[in-house]
């Protein structure tokens, strides 16, 4: 039990400095011998548990996501059921927060995901998993318009899931008009503006009336 411990603690040190090296650098910070100087194993260790840049990505991405959905599990859908006015279009604004680099933590899993993402358009070892963390995000947001009683949950999903891609690429790059944050930490700006897009379309998407 000892060992199988040791090596789930560092398995998680090796994801926890790709995850840093990704969000300083991107997938070009992402050798076996950056990370493995980054969390202070040696590369041979590292490379037991990942063969390549590729395998680490995938897996740094999937751990991103995994943070992710322990934030928004089945108790957050629940606790929808029943809102709804502007304690409904709040409540959502929330969820989706949690999907939006917000603060360091998030803003981290959030590129670490994008990265993954944008590789997959032309790299084909990571496609399923881009695309399963696309189908995910939009089954969760589907079940959280339907618990707050939108009229196509499913639709509403694929649009809200196109605007959180399009914030996220916006707010971790100088694309986006996010003030003095593009491309760098989230501020309270940011945050401000952001939600300031957010809220008229949830308001929008749930039927109400401001």
């Amino acid at each position: 039990m000892a060992t199988r411990v040791n090596a789930d603690v560092q398995r998680a040190r090796i994801l926890d400095a790709a995850l840093r090296r990704i969000a300083h650098g991107g997938i070009a910070e992402l050798s076996l011998r950056k990370v493995a100087g980054e969390s202070g194993i040696n590369v041979g260790s590292v490379r037991h548990y990942f063969d390549g840049a590729d395998a680490l990505l995938t897996a740094a991405a999937a751990e991103a996501a995994k943070r992710i959905e322990a934030r928004i599990d089945g108790s957050t859908i629940e606790r929808l059921h029943g809102l709804r006015g502007e304690a409904a279009v709040e409540a959502l604004l929330a969820l989706i927060e949690e999907l939006l680099p917000g603060d360091e933590q998030r803003r981290t899993e959030t590129i670490a995901v994008l990265e993954l993402v944008v590789a997959s358009r032309t790299r084909a070892p990571f496609a399923a998993a881009a695309a399963q963390m696309g189908r995910d995000l939009r089954d969760t947001l589907a079940a959280a318009l339907h618990a707050l009683g939108a009229a196509d949950p499913t639709g509403d999903a694929r649009f809200l899931a196109s605007l959180i891609a399009g914030l996220t690429l916006d707010a971790i790059t100088p694309h986006g008009d996010f003030g003095d944050a593009a491309g760098g930490a989230p501020t309270e700006t940011s945050t401000a503006r952001i939600r300031a897009v957010l809220r008229p379309q949830l308001r929008r998407v749930l039927g109400v009336s401001r």
